[in-house]
């Protein structure tokens, strides 16, 4: 007897049906339930916060006398320029979107406005990213690495002074802290850099209008010396200036070069040297210190 053959499966093969089976429907298909939203157009009012009590510590918020209409402190309205705009960007940095924004940011009907998430267990880094990527004061367009400083430090500063907290998640007041602090250190920059070139520019106008002045008496002097040698009489010299006027071309050049360029030595740019632009820059600043009551120090014209 030849030993029975072991049965070969195909790879394909399948077990055969017992008396209980049941065919497998075919899955229909799931759909989610889950929306795709898109984003809206909402205007900036109705994205703004509408309470600002839990953004600030119990003690900036006790004296009333000390809040604007809106519930915010006075220090957050500044006499600075562009504020206005650039404080309403700042308020559009939120640590989460809302609810019924149903996980989309909304986009602002009002130009040069958008919402930037920055969550309160943000890193560093992150802090730092998002602060340099916002819109605050924009227009200005600030060297990229003057804002990466700018964040930096304003991120350090907040670190020294919350040194006993331990690493992690801010809360919302020391959020705002940092997110504030950015704001006011850039728009002190800007109005510093306005008004060190308007004061530039008024004090070349006032070299401008003295050296003028100094060339005009020269030149008076060197005319009234002029006159005093010469003995012709003036009708004579008359005479003898019409004619020359009138025969000799080279005369009329000479005439005209000379008039063009007294009007030129007069009318010559000034220019202010380092020392003077250095005094001025710290000048602006130490004036725009005092009258923010910031004991901030004015630093070096780079």
């Amino acid at each position: 007897m030849t030993p029975q053959q072991p049965h070969k499966h195909s790879a394909y093969s399948v077990a055969p049906p017992t008396s209980n089976f049941q065919p497998l429907r075919k899955p229909t298909r799931q759909l989610s339930t889950h929306k795709a939203f898109k984003s809206s157009f909402l205007p900036l009012k109705s994205v703004l916060p509408t309470s600002y009590a839990a953004m600030y510590t119990p003690d900036v918020l006790a004296d009333t006398t000390q809040l604007t209409a809106e519930g915010r402190p006075l220090f957050t309205q500044r006499d600075l320029v562009d504020w206005r705009k650039n404080d309403l960007r700042s308020l559009l940095i939120v640590p989460k979107l809302r609810r019924e924004w149903n996980g989309v940011a909304p986009q602002i009907i009002e130009p040069g406005f958008r919402i930037i998430v920055l969550p309160l267990d943000a890193s560093e880094d992150e802090i730092i990213n998002t602060l340099v990527s916002s819109d605050i004061y924009k227009e200005h367009k600030f060297e990229h690495r003057f804002l990466v400083q700018t964040a930096q430090y304003t991120v350090q500063a907040a670190r020294q002074r919350n040194v006993n907290q331990q690493q992690g998640r801010m809360t919302l007041p020391q959020w705002r802290n940092i997110i504030e602090n950015y704001l006011l250190n850039l728009a002190c920059e800007a109005q510093c850099r306005l008004d060190f070139k308007q004061t530039c520019l008024y004090l070349k106008k006032h070299k401008q209008r003295e050296q003028e002045q100094l060339l005009r008496q020269q030149q008076e002097q060197q005319q009234q010396q002029q006159q005093q040698k010469r003995s012709t009489s003036p009708l004579l010299k008359k005479a003898i200036l019409t004619n020359l006027m009138s025969t000799s071309p080279e005369f009329n050049k000479h005439i005209t070069t000379s008039n063009s360029s007294s009007s030129a030595s007069i009318s010559a740019k000034v220019s202010l040297s380092r020392t003077e632009k250095q005094q001025i820059w710290v000048h602006v600043q130490t004036e725009l210190y005092a009258r923010l009551g910031l004991n901030w120090e004015a630093d070096e014209l780079i």
